[in-house]
């Protein structure tokens, strides 16, 4: 299963970028030339049908975990909120008798990778994930005496995180051994 975009997203792009919507020859997926989506199944989430992807709407998300609740949207994070409508397609393959549903994996990329790592953290049954490039607070260590530090999330994609996080901020506080 596939953390993907949404169909707006995607003609908006095609609209701005003609040149990349056609797919063409040597197309991968489930709709392009590849033989192994005959062997295996594929399916595209679209996790902002579950909670956009802004800070704004974190009181006005679909999912019962977000549900009219602030604080707790607060707390949990457009992330969760993914991970959660991931783990609900996951509760329908496993009342299809075509998919075997220990056989499930997850895949995201950039954020949504990141949203893999959350969904495969919080529901042991995807057998398998595929993380590409997560990036930072993603799979990678993100406190470190160099580079970007939380700080810099307080202006942009501070909702994909938990409330929590941002208490994080501010200079590395663990002493370092030489």
């Amino acid at each position: 299963m596939e953390f993907g975009l949404s169909r707006e997203f995607l003609a908006a792009m095609a609209k701005r970028f003609p040149q990349f919507a056609a797919g063409g020859p040597g197309a991968s997926g489930p709709h392009g030339n590849s033989r192994c989506w005959h062997a295996l199944g594929y399916a595209e989430y679209v996790p902002t049908s579950v909670q956009p992807d802004n800070g704004a709407d974190l009181t006005e998300a679909s999912s019962p975990c977000q549900q009219g609740k602030a604080a707790q949207a607060r707390r949990l994070g457009a992330l969760r909120a993914w991970a959660w409508g991931a783990s609900r397609a996951l509760d329908y393959f496993e009342t299809d008798p075509a998919v075997d549903a220990k056989q499930v994996g997850i895949e995201g990329h950039s954020r949504y990778g990141k949203a893999a790592l959350v969904t495969m953290a919080y529901d042991q049954r995807f057998a398998i994930g595929y993380i590409s490039s997560s990036g930072e607070a993603g799979a990678k260590l993100y406190r470190h005496i160099f580079g970007e530090e939380i700080a810099t999330w307080r202006t942009g994609e501070y909702h994909w995180m938990a409330g929590n996080f941002l208490k994080y901020d501010g200079p590395l506080s663990v002493p370092i051994f030489r």
